[in-house]
């Protein structure tokens, strides 16, 4: 009988352990080839910034090179667009006229429309098309209501999602497959970040998440953003560290990963999202403000509220900033200088390493009160007192904003007038308390009209 080839267009599944398309590939006997297109011209028009595309580069190589050591084919191409890809795709299928093409399910508008349309050129090439649902758990429309209709808070989502996966055997891991991720890669770096975090964080990660001077996290979701993680991965160690660990901890921490596999799940069944649009669309006609050079202060870390400004100056300098202030920082936009949270998402996207749309939209919207399950529009964290409650000592702040790192643990979060001029830091460009009073205002105007 004559080995069927079987084609894997790797995309944000940039490894070769817990990958479900190699372990098919593995299962069934099937001759592998991989493939992987570099799209900078979409990703760009996406908002990564450099960092990602960096981190793409360098893993999209590695793969190539696990794939050819393990003796086996791997076509890295250049194709700008997702429409050139699709040209580039067509192409190799004729080239190498596999039996199946694999690929992992991404479910973002734009990457939805083009898999389609390479779903019509499989079927016009009689080629089977196999759909893993990899980067998340189970196939978004597998996840419904009572009434069949797609969930829109966060709560009862998780409860169904759990009911079907919380179960022996569901949550196995997937074999290995042929290739091994090189030794001192990327993927393999991501697997023992993994793994240290379990050892060394996880048992007080419930208590320890937020305090975001400590590293408490995982610090695996540049990993997850590109596919060196498999969400897979991550719920079977911390399955396997609940006999060992502090239950609370790894469900807290499996709670997170859970809203990240949400907000792709809204993605996917609320698409009006991945075109710029509010998840409540009523919020479509929110009035924000046109300050730009309030949104310079804040991009640059200098705004005044030290917690904001170490926050932007982290992110700027290391590509990552802590969830808690992400939050914080999103509040800070949004609620008291009242910009469009669009403006602040897209600089996330820009900066970020773990930039990933669906959980930066996703959290964007929450913080601004426009999207699913999002917090009350009166929920406006005080920057300042979110510092002194999460960084008691001020010492990300001194990292990050040097000027102010002689000041007392007391003065750090809030210095004075005249403390802000010795050390040569700005005053804070609004008040927050009427800036408070302003968003209350507006979104009670948006109500009443």
């Amino acid at each position: 009988m004559t080995e069927q080839t079987l084609l894997i267009w790797h995309r944000n599944d940039l490894r070769v352990q817990s990958h479900a398309a190699l372990a098919y590939a593995r299962e069934h006997g099937f001759r592998i080839i991989g493939c992987f297109l570099d799209v900078e011209s979409q990703w760009r028009a996406h908002d990564h910034g450099d960092r990602k595309l960096e981190l793409y580069r360098r893993a999209a190589d590695e793969l190539q090179r696990s794939y050819r050591q393990a003796g086996l084919e791997f076509h890295l191409q250049v194709a700008g667009t997702y429409e050139q890809s699709i040209e580039h795709l067509h192409r190799l299928i004729e080239r190498i006229q596999p039996a199946e093409l694999a690929l992992h399910a991404e479910y973002e508008l734009n990457e939805y429309q083009r898999d389609c349309q390479v779903a019509d050129i499989c079927r016009q090439r009689g080629v089977r098309l196999r759909i893993f649902h990899d980067q998340i758990m189970i196939n978004p429309e597998k996840i419904r209501t009572k009434a069949d209709q797609p969930f829109k808070v966060y709560t009862p989502f998780m409860k169904c999602w759990r009911s079907l996966l919380d179960h022996p055997g569901q949550l196995a891991p997937l074999p290995d497959s042929l290739p091994e991720p090189l030794p001192d890669s990327l993927e393999r770096q991501a697997q023992m970040r993994l793994q240290q975090f379990v050892a060394e964080r996880l048992d007080g990660y419930s208590q320890g998440r937020d305090f975001y001077a400590r590293s408490a996290t995982a610090e695996v979701s540049s990993a997850l953003a590109i596919g060196l993680l498999s969400t897979r991965q991550c719920h079977v160690v911390a399955m396997a560290a609940r006999h060992d660990y502090n239950t609370e901890a790894v469900e807290k921490w499996r709670n997170e990963l859970i809203w990240r596999e949400f907000y792709k799940y809204i993605s996917y069944h609320f698409p009006h999202v991945c075109r710029g649009n509010s998840f409540r669309r009523e919020y479509d006609a929110l009035s924000w403000n046109d300050n730009s050079d309030w949104l310079d202060a804040w991009q640059n870390g200098q705004t005044g509220y030290p917690a904001v400004d170490a926050a932007q100056r982290c992110l700027l300098v290391s590509g990552f900033m802590p969830n808690r202030l992400r939050m914080v920082t999103a509040m800070f936009l949004t609620k008291d200088l009242g910009l469009d949270w669009r403006a602040g998402e897209r600089w996330f996207m820009q900066q970020l390493a773990d930039g990933d749309f669906s959980a930066n939209n996703g959290g964007w919207q929450w913080s601004a009160s426009t999207g699913v399950d999002a917090a009350p529009y009166f929920r406006i964290f005080n920057p300042v007192e979110q510092s002194k409650k999460f960084d008691p000592d001020g010492d990300f702040i001194r990292l990050w904003v040097p000027e102010l790192s002689g000041l007392s643990g007391r003065d750090i979060h809030w210095p004075s007038a005249l403390q802000r001029t010795q050390c040569g830091y700005p005053q804070a460009i609004v008040e927050h308390k009427q800036a408070r009073l302003e968003t209350l205002e507006r979104f009670k105007r948006l109500k009443t009209s």
